[in-house]
């Protein structure tokens, strides 16, 4: 369920819509709070 949702969150983080970068932002922080390792493995660019 939470790589899921990180996919959808992902898809949606380039948007045009500043708040729903916002709110991209603000979920992703959520959900590093309790799951920080799939987090940084999802989103670190080498």
């Amino acid at each position: 369920m939470t790589e899921e949702a990180i996919r959808r969150l992902a898809a949606l983080k380039e948007d045009s819509g500043k708040y729903v970068r916002k709110s991209v932002g603000n979920a992703l922080r959520d959900i590093s709070k309790k799951f920080p390792d799939f987090i940084q493995k999802c989103f670190i660019f080498t």
